[in-house]
């Protein structure tokens, strides 16, 4: 937003120097040749000198002209570049983001895939899979800057899977023991239901950010066409 302030300052600018260079050359013209009692250098005297001053007049402005159109276009490329840097920074904490958003996810496939026999499932697998997902949501989180920079759409959600993440880290230690101490375990069980209802709103909760963002990092893509084309 403050790169595109920038550009269009630089084009009230450039404008603010075209209409003034043209107002002087016009000013001078005038006086110098059409003022009804202003000085008619032609006819009152025919020196050459006098018609070589108004036309280096004319000159001067068109070069202060240019310079100005030159400068803008200069400004013009460097705000461009700041704004291509600044898109280019934001998407990169979007894909990082993103990132941390698949390992929340992820939890919540395995327990919708584990393996259900007569209402029971094998502790075995049951502690194979906690004990790597909550290695790897230990930690896990955001700062309230790095979620203030998200899409405003985002942040409900954001502060939603925060809470299931701290559910997941709760319950998952209680189904640990739970599972050490029984080969096989009911998915009534209290603690699983808890860690499987956890990582299932983790997976929903962490798809619809990644959709968000995603859809964002696309529309920050064709902004940098956008700007490419413009070069």
């Amino acid at each position: 937003m403050e790169t595109r302030e920038k550009r269009k300052f630089g084009m009230l600018t450039v404008l603010s120097l075209v209409i003034a260079a043209a107002a002087i050359g016009a000013a001078i013209s005038w006086w110098a040749f059409g003022a009804p009692r202003g000085v008619d250098l032609a006819a009152d005297s025919g020196s050459t000198a006098d018609w070589i001053a108004a036309i280096g007049t004319a000159v001067v402005g068109l070069g202060a002209m240019w310079f100005a159109y030159e400068s803008h276009g200069l400004r013009l490329r460097e705000v461009t570049k700041e704004e291509e840097r600044d898109l280019n920074l934001e998407a990169g904490r979007l894909l990082a983001t993103c990132y941390r958003l698949e390992i929340a996810r992820h939890p919540g496939k395995v327990f919708e895939e584990m393996s259900v026999s007569n209402g029971r499932v094998d502790c075995r697998f049951v502690q194979a899979s906690l004990t790597t997902s909550l290695n790897t949501l230990n930690g896990l989180g955001w700062k309230e800057d790095e979620i203030a920079a998200l899409p405003p759409e985002c942040i409900p959600t954001m502060v939603a899977l925060q809470i299931s993440i701290k559910a997941y880290l709760d319950f998952g230690p209680r189904l640990l023991q739970k599972c050490q101490s029984n080969v096989t375990l009911a998915v009534s069980t209290p603690e699983y239901e808890a860690v499987a209802n956890a990582s299932a709103q983790l997976r929903i909760e962490s798809s619809e950010v990644i959709d968000a963002l995603l859809a964002r990092i696309d529309g920050i893509r064709d902004l940098l066409l956008e700007l490419q084309a413009a070069h």
